[in-house]
């Protein structure tokens, strides 16, 4: 890097200042710093670190915790943006890490499709459960409100068969007794009731007996 700056500025010159961190003089009055993020130890300038490819998965985590530490508007907002390019330059290993923190608002935003695709589910899942049973009550409820119906159909129809059926016993009754009394012959009898001589005949020798 020193013979690269010399051969394009004579003059120019550049000092390591520790590893990774590098001050270019000669060039300009300003005071230049060049910082090569591989060079950077591991453990220190976690967030310039998080910034390349090939993130390593101690890198990784390191800098989620550290995220999780700010506190200030500022800071988490500064943490998330990093956090963008980071993800952007190392998705596969976030989305491998994704589940092990509580991650800033661009991880989360990785999991979004996860988790609506989830939530669809549930609400899928939930709204089929409350359908099959609204309609299982529903059938329930027509079921017994049909039986009742036919209930007292069958009801109303033994009511009537009964009545008709004793209505026309009290008038044969009351025909047999003006029969016996002589107050009417058979064949009128026979004529009200709206049976034929002989059966009623047959029903007054039987209701005489």
């Amino acid at each position: 890097m020193q013979d690269y700056i010399s051969s394009k500025t004579p003059g120019a010159g550049i000092e390591k200042y520790s590893d990774g961190i590098y001050y270019v003089y000669g060039i300009i009055n300003i005071p230049i710093q060049i910082v090569v993020i591989k060079e950077l130890p591991p453990k220190e300038h976690i967030v310039l670190r998080a910034l390349v490819k090939d993130l390593s998965d101690e890198e990784a985590r390191a800098f989620i915790k550290n995220s999780q530490g700010y506190t200030s508007p500022d800071d988490r907002n500064n943490a998330d943006a990093v956090m963008q390019v980071s993800i952007s330059a190392n998705r596969e290993l976030y989305e491998l890490l994704q589940e092990e923190f509580y991650m800033c608002e661009a991880l989360m935003e990785l999991m979004k499709d996860k988790v609506d695709q989830r939530v669809e589910e549930q609400v899928k899942q939930r709204v089929e459960e409350q359908l099959a049973q609204r309609v299982e009550e529903q059938l329930e409820q027509r079921v017994e409100e049909r039986l009742e119906q036919r209930v007292e159909e069958r009801l109303e129809q033994r009511v009537e068969e009964q009545i008709e059926e004793r209505t026309k016993e009290r008038v044969l009754t009351t025909l047999y007794d003006l029969v016996k009394k002589n107050l009417l012959n058979i064949k009128d009898a026979a004529m009200q009731a709206g049976i034929s001589e002989s059966a009623f005949t047959a029903g007054l020798n039987k209701y005489s007996a």
